[in-house]
């Protein structure tokens, strides 16, 4: 049985002082930094953000859940090396206009899920992905194109109802890992760990991608070795599974090794990484990694003094990992307290990234409640870069991954309990950090809250939040690295970009397309160049597109399309945008950008963000919307008085500019609302350009430069189509949800929710 966790810190150990944050080098450095953070999606957000790399395409694959309220997760894809993405699931034909408001680019589910999300991807270029719908079953799904024509779904993948937190393990051996497993049957091989809700954690296997019916084995089930849902992976030389429980005693981590059989099947057994801890290590999440000699890492936050520590264990001669080193904290102030840690190795053997929430405030100042105290504590993304990790002498590189706090106030850490404590779960519990396997930078996607944004709540506040609804829509985004070393080559890095203020970009042309992957290429979506200036009391923007606005909502059979330039200035979102509709009328506005809550069974949070026209949404607070001016020759112009954008002054930094393009069942004027959001009526996005940081008076920008990474294959090109198929619509009612929960109801034993929801 999993024992419950007490979230009552005691006294706070002292930290030794921490490295600075880094700031952009011109040239390589030991220093690790980061590049301008992009966004996911300007329309979604979701906690909990899953990110992986297609390693045969270039792709970058981000996902996560909106909740089991929706029974909907999102899932984007990025095939211009990570500068902007599009949304993977079944898109409509667009082949018909319906209705006197056209035709609605409504995205359906890929089955019934909302709840926590995982995928892998194989050397093949497969994906294995997978959703959990309702703590009863997972829909798997399967592509080999990044989801762009071809796919298969299976809304009951698993062979017996109940589940919960899933990760994958996939056995994908490569001719470099003279693989001595003794399992003979096909790969790539995924193995699923979940939450069973009766005894330990289920593995399940795959080969397909979507039936996992077949129980490898069980671990966690033998009265000693509690499940911590920690991350498992496959070690391909040996074909072992590798995951990590609690110890013998209190306060501990152990090993699970599972060895397979010729059929794949897993006999467990467990070797003690640590003893005797501080506190419970057994803390959202204790995570797992290996390098290219095959050491593995275990890093984690124990509920002490929650910081973050790790050890680790080269492979004996009988493949076994049985002597850990000891603990070692890698944490430093000003991170005084720590949650969410995640940790990735490549090739380069000693060089572990890792990456966690941190605040300056200490446990005292906190007090009792630690992490989910309610007193406007402000949350960095913190980054450690240590070489040197195999041995007795490492070398930490700790530094700011993002530019400014991305979450103010309490992070609950009771799962579904959240609700009962009035809790912020709105980042859920976890992020994500890869290692790229093309390049070796270190990506990380976070949930940017620090928008303060909500339904119910003032966002110039970050503290009004009400006991079910809770401020800052976690706003996916990805920073790569930019300097440091590369955990793929163990060498320096050349950086790719500066952060420093522009006033404008280009982008690459033919990338707007419809549907938004493998689609057929739409000009007038299509942007080139993104100017920002100021004129006298009004910020300009100047967009260059490949045709007219309006041509957008007439290919795409909606009844307008917008172009929105979007931005974050100290704690809030701004944009400013011009509409089109059919008919080619074009109106300019812009303001605050506001929110849609949606509910789960763990509260209410931000789900949608919504780019509202005058007279204004009377659905958000303190949204204000003002009309603006602006003009259609040569390209888009539009002008918006500074007062409606935050009053910006020389001084201000517009952090995160870009520029999208939608089509949409409605105009601005129309808010988006609550109904429409349930069942995913919105606007669909079919172009974006990266994101830039920007200041008046800034200079020019240098011009589009080549992807970080660039895609292998291009999944649509100017003028032509790719395909026209997208994720397989399941046509399931939502009659599987409700049986799930009413067999939760009736006796499956729920222990404690540990993911989103």
């Amino acid at each position: 049985m999993r024992r419950t966790q007490l979230l009552i810190p005691a006294v706070a150990l002292a930290c030794t002082a921490a490295l600075a944050p880094a700031s952009f080098a011109a040239g390589p450095t030991t220093t690790p930094s980061f590049g301008v953070p992009r966004i996911v999606d300007p329309i979604h957000v979701y906690g909990e953000p899953n990110l992986e790399v297609n390693p045969k395409s270039g792709a970058i694959h981000a996902t996560g859940p909106q909740g089991t309220g929706t029974q909907r997760s999102i899932w984007n894809v990025s095939v211009d090396g990570g500068d902007s993405y599009r949304i993977v699931q079944n898109l409509p034909g667009n082949t018909d206009r319906a209705g006197s408001i056209g035709y609605v680019p409504t995205k359906s589910a890929l089955g019934p899920g909302g709840g926590d999300t995982e995928i892998k991807i194989a050397h093949n270029g497969q994906a294995f992905f997978n959703d959990l719908a309702a703590l009863a079953s997972f829909t798997a799904v399967t592509t080999k194109d990044d989801g762009k024509t071809t796919s298969t779904a299976n809304p009951l993948a698993i062979g017996a109802p109940g589940g919960d937190r899933q990760w994958m393990a996939l056995f994908d051996p490569q001719p470099s890992d003279h693989t001595i497993s003794p399992y003979k049957g096909k790969v790539p091989l995924n193995y699923m760990e979940y939450a069973d809700q009766t005894t330990g954690d289920a593995v399940d296997m795959s080969t397909d991608g979507t039936d996992y019916s077949t129980v490898a084995g069980e671990y966690g089930n033998d009265g000693v070795h509690n499940p911590n849902h920690g991350v498992p992976l496959v070690d391909q030389h040996t074909g072992k599974f590798l995951g990590m429980t609690s110890g013998k005693t209190n306060n501990s981590l152990a090993l699970v090794v599972g060895e397979p059989n010729a059929a794949g099947l897993l006999t467990f057994h467990y070797n003690d990484i640590a003893t005797d801890l501080v506190g419970d290590p057994q803390t959202l999440f204790p995570v797992l990694t290996e390098d290219g000699a095959r050491n593995l890492y275990a890093v984690w936050v124990e509920d002490k003094t929650f910081n973050v520590w790790y050890s680790w264990a080269p492979p004996g001669a009988d493949n076994e990992w049985k002597h850990w080193s000891t603990p070692r904290q890698i944490s430093k102030a000003p991170s005084n307290v720590a949650v969410f840690p995640w940790v990735a190795a490549g090739k380069a053997p000693g060089i572990i990234d890792v990456a966690w929430y941190g605040t300056k405030s200490t446990l005292k100042q906190l007090g009792s409640a630690g992490p989910s105290a309610k007193k406007g504590q402000a949350w960095d993304l913190w980054f450690n870069q240590v070489t040197k990790a195999n041995s007795s002498a490492p070398v930490n590189h700790q530094v700011k991954a993002a530019p400014h706090p991305m979450h103010y106030n309490d992070i609950c850490l009771l799962g579904t309990a959240c609700i009962t404590g009035a809790g912020n779960r709105n980042q859920a519990d976890f992020f994500k950090l890869i290692v790229d396997p093309l390049n070796g930078r270190a990506r990380i996607v976070f949930t940017d809250s620090s928008n303060g944004l909500s339904q119910a709540g003032d966002f110039s506040s970050n503290v009004n939040d009400t006991a079910a609804d809770h401020q800052g829509a976690a706003l996916d985004t990805i920073v790569t690295q930019n300097t440091g070393y590369s955990a793929l080559t163990g060498k320096l890095l050349t950086p790719y970009e500066s952060t420093a203020p522009v006033s404008s970009i280009t982008d690459p042309k033919g990338d707007a397309l419809l549907k938004p992957l493998g689609g057929t290429n739409v000009p007038g979506a299509d942007i080139t160049s993104l100017k920002l200036t100021k004129v006298g009391n009004n910020l300009v923007a100047k967009i260059k597109t490949g045709g007219p606005l309006a041509s957008v909502a007439q290919t795409a059979l909606t009844e307008t399309a917008q172009v929105i330039v979007r931005w974050q200035m100290g704690n809030a979102l701004y944009f400013m945008a011009a509409e089109s509709t059919v008919a080619g009328t074009t109106s300019f506005y812009g303001g605050h950008t506001a929110a849609v809550d949606l509910c789960s069974v763990s509260g209410c949070k931000p789900n949608y963000l919504t780019y509202d026209a005058p007279p204004g949404s009377p659905l958000a607070v303190n949204t204000p919307v003002v009309a603006g001016t602006g003009s259609t020759d040569g390209g888009i112009t539009i002008s918006i008085p500074l007062s409606a954008i935050g009053n910006p002054t020389s001084k201000s930094l517009l952090e995160e500019v870009s520029a999208f393009v939608t089509a949409s069942p409605q105009g601005g004027a129309v808010p988006q609302n609550n109904g429409a959001s349930f069942a995913d009526i919105a606007p669909l996005q079919l172009e974006g350009t990266k994101t830039f940081n920007y200041r008046f008076g800034a200079p020019a920008g240098t011009g589009a430069a080549a992807p970080l990474t660039p895609p292998r294959t291009t999944p649509g090109s100017a003028g032509g189509s790719q395909g026209t198929g997208g994720l397989a619509a399941t046509g399931l009612s939502t009659g599987l949800p409700v049986l799930a929960l009413v067999l939760l109801a009736a006796g499956i034993r729920m222990r404690r929710r540990r993911s989103a929801d």
